[in-house]
C-alpha cells in the first residue's frame, strides 16, 4: 500500500522479514498505528478527507488488538482523528458515540491526553452542530486543566475553538494563542516521544493487571470452596435433625398404637367377664331368689287359714333373706362403674395430649357433650382413632402451623363429625392421591362407611374433615 509521502515507503519497510526478527510484531502494529495517525494528519492538513478517513479505518482494522491495553491507547488517537475527519466532511453520525467510547478509554487508562484531545472535538461537534451551550462550558473547563498542566498542545486546540466560536473574547484568546505557540516549538521533542512513553505505561499496567487477575482469582475460588462447604455441613445438620424427628414420631406413633391396642385388649377382656359376671348372677338371681319366692308362694297356698300363724315367722324370715340377697346384688351391680377403665373419649384426649407434648404446635380438642362416642363398636373405634393419629402426624410434620384442633361434634341423630384444623402452609388438593398419608386415612374411613373432606389451598391452612355414622 503506498501513499506517495517520499520514496522509501515506510509501510514495507515495517514489514521486512529482517526487521520483523528483531522487533515483536506487536509492536510493529504499533509503529504502523503511529504512522497511520501521522498520515491521517497530513492528509486532513492538506484537506484531503477522504484518505485520511479510508487510511483511519484501515488501519484500525489492521493493526489494532483491543484486548491488548497498549493497542487501546493507540486505538484511541486514531478514532479521535476519524471523529476530526468525519466532523470535516460533515459526516455526524456515530460521532458523539465514538468520542464517549474514546473519553471512557481515557479514563480507563488514567490518560488525560486522551481524555481532553476527545473532549475537545466533542466540543468541536458541539460548536458546529448548534449545541453552544455545550461546547463553551466544556472548552472552558478543558482549557483550564490543560493550563494547569502545560499541555501546549491541547491548549492551542482549545483556543483555535475559542477564537472561532466566542467573538467577544477571541483578541483575547488570540493574544494567548500566539504566546502559546512560541512556546510550543520546544516541546517538539517530547510530543514526539509521547508514543513511547505510553508504551512503557502500558507495560507497567499490563504487568498490575496480570498480578491483579491472579489474586482475584485465588480468593474467588477460596470463597467459593468456603461457600460449598459451609452449605454442604449446613444441610448435612438439618437433614440429621429431620430424620431424628421423623424417627421420634415414628416411635411415639408405635407406642402410641400399642398403648391403644392393650387397652383395647384390656376392654375385651373386661367386657367377656363381665359376660361371665352376669351370667353368675342370672344363675345366683335364678337360684337365690326365684326359686325360693316359689318355694315360699308354694307354701302359702298349701297353709290353711289357722296354719298361717304358726309358719308367719318363717315366712317372713324366708322374704327378708330374699330382700337382703337382691339388695346385695343391686349394690354390686351399681358400684360396678367405679371400676371401669378409660373409654374411647379419653383415649382421644389423651392422644391429642401426648401430640401437644412431643410438638411446638399447640394441639387441642374439643368434644360435644352430647355425644355419646362409648357407644360406638370396636371396629369404628379403632379406624376412627388411627385416622385421627395419622392427620395429626402430618400436621406435626408438614404443616409447619402453630396451632390445631380437634373439634367433634354431634351433627345429626344418626351421625357426627370430626373436624381437624390447622393454621399452616396448607397444599394442594389435587396431590391428596400421592402423599401425606391421606389415602390410608380415606381407606380407614370407607371401611366404617364414613366420608373424608379436605379443604386447603396455599397459604390458608388445611381442614380434615370425617363424617361418621352410628
Amino acid at each position: 500500500m503506498k501513499y506517495g509521502l517520499g520514496r522509501v515507503d515506510t509501510f514495507e519497510l515495517l514489514s521486512d522479514k529482517t526487521i520483523l526478527s528483531e522487533e515483536s510484531e506487536a509492536y510493529i502494529n504499533l509503529s504502523k498505528t503511529y504512522l497511520v495517525d501521522n498520515v491521517a494528519k497530513v492528509y486532513i492538513k492538506q484537506e484531503k478527507y477522504l484518505k485520511a478517513k479510508e487510511l483511519l479505518l484501515e488501519g484500525i482494522a489492521k493493526y489494532i488488538n483491543f484486548n491488548d491495553v497498549t493497542s487501546e491507547r493507540y486505538y484511541a488517537y486514531l478514532a479521535i482523528s476519524l471523529a476530526s475527519t468525519k466532523l470535516k466532511t460533515n459526516d455526524y453520525k456515530g460521532i458523539h458515540a465514538l468520542l464517549n467510547e474514546i473519553i471512557e478509554i481515557g479514563k480507563r487508562n488514567k490518560n488525560r491526553i486522551i481524555i481532553h484531545k476527545a473532549e475537545l472535538v466533542l466540543a468541536e461537534y458541539y460548536f458546529v452542530t448548534g449545541q453552544v451551550n455545550l461546547g463553551f462550558p466544556l472548552v472552558e473547563r478543558i482549557l483550564e486543566e490543560v493550563r494547569s498542566v502545560g499541555d501546549f498542545e491541547n491548549q492551542l486546540k482549545a483556543l483555535e475553538l475559542l477564537i472561532s466560536y466566542d467573538s467577544d473574547r477571541s483578541d483575547q484568546f488570540f493574544i494567548e494563542y500566539v504566546e502559546i505557540s512560541k512556546r510550543f516549538k520546544g516541546e517538539g521533542n517530547l510530543i514526539q516521544n509521547s508514543f513511547i512513553r505510553i508504551k512503557q505505561e502500558a507495560d507497567s499496567l499490563n504487568e498490575l493487571n496480570k498480578t491483579l487477575l491472579e489474586r482475584n482469582r485465588l480468593l474467588s475460588t477460596i470463597t467459593i470452596s468456603l461457600f460449598v462447604i459451609v452449605t454442604i455441613i449446613l444441610l448435612a445438620y438439618i437433614y440429621h435433625l429431620k430424620i431424628k424427628k421423623i424417627g421420634l414420631i415414628k416411635m411415639f406413633q408405635q407406642d402410641t398404637e400399642q398403648y391403644y391396642n392393650s387397652i383395647i385388649n384390656v376392654q375385651k377382656y373386661l367386657a367377656v367377664a363381665k359376660d361371665r359376671e352376669r351370667k353368675i348372677i342370672a344363675k345366683e338371681l335364678n337360684d337365690g331368689v326365684v326359686n325360693r319366692l316359689f318355694a315360699t308362694r308354694f307354701t302359702l297356698m298349701q297353709l290353711k287359714k289357722e296354719e298361717i300363724d304358726n309358719h308367719k315367722d318363717v315366712l317372713v324370715n324366708e322374704v327378708v333373706e330374699v330382700e337382703d340377697y337382691i339388695r346385695n346384688i343391686s349394690h354390686s351391680l351399681v358400684n360396678e362403674e367405679g371400676g371401669k377403665v378409660q373409654g374411647f373419649q379419653q383415649l382421644l384426649q389423651e392422644l391429642v395430649l401426648v401430640q401437644k407434648r412431643q410438638s411446638n404446635i399447640d394441639f387441642s380438642i374439643l368434644i360435644d357433650s352430647k355425644l355419646d362416642l362409648e357407644s360406638l363398636d370396636h371396629r369404628k373405634r379403632i379406624n376412627i382413632y388411627r385416622s385421627i393419629q395419622e392427620v395429626l402426624l402430618n400436621v406435626a410434620l408438614h404443616s409447619n402451623a402453630s396451632k390445631c384442633v380437634v373439634d367433634i361434634k354431634l351433627k345429626t341423630p344418626v351421625s357426627f363429625e370430626i373436624a381437624i384444623t390447622d393454621n399452616g402452609t396448607g397444599f394442594d388438593t389435587r396431590s391428596i392421591k400421592g402423599g401425606y398419608g391421606l389415602p390410608n386415612v380415606k381407606e380407614r374411613i370407607e371401611i366404617i362407611e364414613g366420608k373424608l373432606f379436605v379443604i386447603s389451598k396455599k397459604s390458608s391452612g388445611t381442614k380434615i374433615l370425617f363424617i361418621i355414622y352410628f
